[in-house]
């Protein structure tokens, strides 16, 4: 099945009942949302070491959050693909899916950089800070 573009513009392609997966598309689909669980994981265990500084551990700490939930809605949503459930199965929640996984990595992208950009700030003034005598 070829894809047409001008297709991607209609109503009927998001809301319309869409046709079932395919065995490959299947698997790609849930090896791919199964590599971004495993990620989450690894970055979920890496986050509960003690040895990582506070905003690295922050940071692999959300992004396997962010791994995670996108994994399991992904997967959710390929299930009610793959059973043919008439509303939930619209291609329109993928859509949905999509641009808040993209929205979501966004945000945490430009939080991770204001978070960098205080420490760094405040370790570039450390020197000149005081000292407590002890």
């Amino acid at each position: 099945m070829q894809l047409n573009i001008a297709s991607l513009l209609t109503l009927d392609y998001w809301f319309g009942q869409p046709p079932s997966f395919r065995s490959t598309t299947l698997l790609v689909y849930l090896l791919v949302l199964g590599l971004l669980f495993l990620l989450g994981i690894v970055c979920k265990v890496i986050a509960s070491k003690q040895t990582l500084p506070g905003v690295r551990r922050s940071l692999f700490r959300r992004f396997g959050t962010w791994a995670i939930i996108g994994a399991l809605l992904g997967m959710m949503f390929v299930f009610f693909r793959y059973e043919y459930i008439p509303f939930l199965s619209n291609r329109f929640w993928f859509g949905l899916w999509f641009i808040g996984m993209v929205l979501w990595a966004v945000s945490l992208g430009r939080a991770m950089k204001i978070r960098m950009s205080r420490v760094e700030s405040a370790v570039a003034l450390d020197p000149f800070l005081p000292k407590s005598k002890k």
